[in-house]
């Protein structure tokens, strides 16, 4: 890439940075004044995070600790500028740099998928539009974008066949949220639906460490935190059969849901022949069980937890159907 280039991209990705936090800090209250907003960050946010460092969170949100963590640091930084409002300000800039993190790994997806670096510039922006609109009931939720980061780390490691680090990738984001371990089927997927048949094997070792790694985090997560009770919506609905009733007939869940993928997966869907192994092997690996998984444990409405599947398939998928692609990088 010349200079011109990653110039132009780098001021892609800010100006999409910018959109996608002011959007972010607008969700964080009903009011969308900014005082509103400092207020929401200082006071109900901010204990919510307190509550996980100190070991009195429920689950799943006491065991998602690595952004908590990282926030934490920032924290630090921040307040040694003795800014007016510390909280805020440390969310302001972890937020930005969760969000230029993942426009600049999205980039290197489509890229390496072998669309053009222009269809790549308007995946970004694409992917910024369902950034601004999940953001119903959104809180701080630095776990959910930091899982976005990292899915878009393993996918790219993946469809560049380093499929080596990929259990490492998963070793540090069980740590941040538990829906990590789909990324551990990466490699084996990817080698079985691409014909690699030469790397099959390695494929298949490294899917394995990466399930291994998942296991001891997930369960050392748990050991170290002690059980906790798990989150009831509305102080009775549990995960299971209740809540994916409650996500298939609410009005709420489908217009969060339609208004973040808007028709990206079935206009990406009916591109198939028009995708690359590699993408496909995404898709397989990742968009049925996480769909089910969300639809059965989580509330939909939220629908920012759909973002995964929106910038590893639904995206790329959709250019595809557009674009005519090019020849992957070799690296």
């Amino acid at each position: 890439m010349t200079g011109l280039r990653a110039l132009g991209l780098a001021i892609a990705a800010a100006l999409l940075t910018t959109w996608t936090v002011w959007a972010q800090l607008e969700g964080l209250s009903v009011t969308t004044p900014e005082p509103e907003r400092i207020a929401t960050i200082e006071a109900f946010e901010l204990e919510r995070h307190a509550a996980i460092l100190e070991r009195r969170s429920v689950a799943p949100w006491q065991y998602r600790v690595l952004s908590e963590y990282a926030y934490e640091g920032v924290s630090g930084l921040v307040a040694r500028t003795h800014p007016e409002h510390p909280a805020y300000t440390a969310y302001v800039v972890t937020r930005g740099a969760q969000n230029l993190c993942i426009f600049l790994l999205l980039y290197g997806l489509l890229v390496g998928l072998g669309l053009t670096r222009y269809a790549a510039v308007v995946g970004m922006g694409l992917f910024a539009a369902s950034m601004s609109t999940a953001t119903f009931d959104s809180g701080m939720e630095l776990n959910t974008y930091s899982d976005v980061l990292f899915y878009l780390v393993a996918a790219n490691l993946v469809i560049r066949g380093r499929y080596r680090l990929v259990p490492l990738v998963v070793a540090v984001a069980v740590f941040n949220r538990e829906t990590i371990g789909l990324a551990a089927l990466f490699p084996f997927v990817h080698a079985r639906l691409t014909g690699d048949t030469k790397r099959r094997t390695e494929a298949l070792v490294t899917t394995a460490l990466g399930l291994v790694a998942f296991a001891i985090g997930y369960l050392s997560l748990r050991q170290l935190f002690g059980h906790k009770a798990v989150y009831l919506i509305s102080g009775y609905i549990a995960p299971g059969a209740t809540l994916l009733y409650y996500n298939l007939i609410g009005f709420q869940s489908w217009m969060h849901v339609v208004g973040t993928l808007g028709l990206l997966p079935v206009l990406g869907l009916l591109a198939w022949r028009s995708w690359p192994l590699s993408l496909r092997a995404l898709c397989l690996a990742i968009v049925p069980a996480w769909f089910v998984i969300h639809f059965v444990a989580a509330i939909v409405a939220e629908s920012r937890l759909l973002l995964v599947p929106t910038a590893l398939v639904f995206i790329p998928g959709t250019l595809f159907g557009l674009a005519r692609p090019r020849p992957p990088d070799a690296t």
